[in-house]
């Protein structure tokens, strides 16, 4: 079976093979000239390098196929084609369970991938709990902005980044997770001015975590008269602004591996010797892009 992760010179073996097959004895090996048209027709912008489960490797598969077919071997794959089909993982998605929504003191559900995302790293769980503002949620890495409030079971909201008289490095993302855990948090959310994607929020941290836009972080402090902008600008100005809100949200996480369809391209040339013919062997070689 030909390996999913192809080179396009060796996916050429096996039309070596079947050339020499068709023109017994004589073997005749493919000119240099002959060897460069090939590869120029795989790597074509037209191929769009090949990568697995995509409509430019498909394209490859279907070429390497039909020069196969055309050299006299016979299909290996699924159902009498050329083609043995398989998936694989592209990447982590958001799961239709994923959902964050104020409880009290009115209900509102905010839009997941528009307003709010979880991290690829949070834990998938669903929590409830009241939400506390923890500043820009810094604990040793800048002033601690749990002093005075109580996360414990509670759901933190913190604002992305430093303030602006901090000095030191930019806080990470996962500092402020890891300082929510520590301090009993059941998630954080972050409110930032946009959200980032799933491939950058991987490191894993056994909490419940997300980032929400600033837009709707301050519908969710609507009911306490606040948002996040004068927050930030207390902030700025040496005051503390760490505080129970008394809106109570349910925040659920909830994440799944996203696949596609790729596949192998199966030619077989059938032996000459019937003690033989139960036996093979495999020339396996790579098409894709790597």
């Amino acid at each position: 079976v030909i390996g999913r992760r192809r080179v396009a010179l060796l996916a050429l073996l096996l039309l070596v093979l079947s050339t020499a097959a068709s023109a017994r004895p004589t073997l005749v090996p493919p000119s240099a000239a002959e060897l460069i048209d090939y590869a120029r027709v795989l790597t074509a912008p037209g191929m769009d390098g090949r990568r697995s489960g995509t409509t430019g490797g498909d394209r490859a598969a279907q070429q390497i196929a039909d020069w196969l077919a055309a050299a006299g071997l016979r299909p290996g794959g699924d159902q009498a084609t050329f083609f043995q089909s398989f998936t694989i993982a592209t990447g982590m998605g958001v799961a239709a369970d994923s959902a964050f929504e104020m409880l009290s003191p009115r209900s509102e559900a905010f839009s997941v991938g528009r307003e709010w995302t979880p991290h690829a790293g949070s834990r998938l769980a669903r929590v409830t709990g009241e939400v506390v503002f923890v500043g820009y949620g810094l604990a040793d890495t800048g002033p601690d902005d749990y002093a005075g409030v109580d996360v414990r079971g509670k759901i933190a909201l913190a604002l992305e980044g430093a303030p602006s008289h901090a000095s030191g490095r930019r806080p990470w993302r996962l500092d402020k997770v890891v300082a929510a855990r520590r301090h009993g948090a059941v998630a954080l959310l972050l409110a930032g001015d946009m959200l980032p994607p799933l491939t950058a929020t991987r490191a894993a941290v056994d909490l419940v975590s997300a980032t929400m836009t600033r837009a709707a972080a301050d519908r969710l402090l609507a009911p306490t008269g606040k948002t996040t902008g004068e927050l930030a600008a207390s902030i700025a100005q040496g005051r503390p602004a760490s505080f129970a809100t008394g809106v109570e949200a349910r925040l659920a996480v909830d994440l799944a591996q996203e696949h596609r369809r790729a596949v192998n391209v199966v030619g077989v040339l059938p032996g000459s010797d019937p003690a033989l013919a139960r036996e093979a062997v495999v020339v396996g070689a790579h098409y894709d892009h790597l």
